[in-house]
């Protein structure tokens, strides 16, 4: 059997805020903003943040929920194709922003 998610992606920045964007957990990713600490910009090793993979999953809620936030940074780029959260948002279907 091939490695899990957090196998890959643990150590490599995968955080779970951004696995909760991901996947659009809502409730976890509301606890997690709450916490003091995290930093809500920080990015792994693609240069994604967590608000880049709530709009990769497709999760319009997670999205506007990390967009709330005042210290959201939205013109983060990835380090491979330079996109930024807006154009994931966008190609990955959420219109709503």
């Amino acid at each position: 059997m091939g490695a899990g998610l957090c196998e890959i992606y643990c150590s490599k920045g995968f955080t779970g805020l951004r696995g909760a964007a991901f996947f659009g957990i809502m409730e976890i990713v509301v606890a997690l903003l709450a916490m003091k600490g995290g930093d809500i910009n920080a990015t792994d090793n693609m240069g994604r943040t967590a608000l880049a993979w709530a709009a990769v999953g497709g999760h319009e809620d997670a999205v506007k929920v990390l967009l709330q936030r005042k210290d959201a940074k939205v013109d983060t780029t990835e380090t491979h194709r330079s996109r930024t959260p807006l154009l994931l948002a966008a190609g990955n279907g959420i219109r709503g922003l």
